[in-house]
């Protein structure tokens, strides 16, 4: 949590969170209040969360590990949204009931 509150400080960032195994891991990349989150499953399968409306553009961009990734509208979400999904996800370790996840 405390990483998080620097980084948003920061005005964005990128978390990868995992319980204690190697799967599933969540990540959320976010930038200037929206944020994207991925789930990987396994080292061969990623999702995305579906966003719940909250980007005013077609696409939005956040990073993702080092980089600046752009996301269209539909997979983008308000930060405090995604971050209620990866508080969750740390209590419970399940993904099922954190929104529709779309598979890559």
């Amino acid at each position: 949590m405390e990483r998080f509150e620097w980084l948003r400080a920061q005005g964005r960032g990128y978390l990868e969170v995992r319980r204690d195994d190697d799967f599933p891991v969540l990540t959320m990349g976010f930038q200037n209040g929206m944020a994207v989150v991925h789930l990987f499953t396994s080292a061969e399968t990623t999702c995305l969360l579906l966003g719940e409306g909250a980007a005013d553009a077609e696409s939005t961009q956040v990073p993702v590990m080092d980089e600046p990734a752009e996301f269209t509208a539909e997979f983008v979400h308000r930060l405090d949204h995604a971050w209620e999904a990866i508080q969750r996800f740390v209590r419970t370790g399940e993904v099922t009931g954190l929104g529709q996840w779309q598979e890559l």
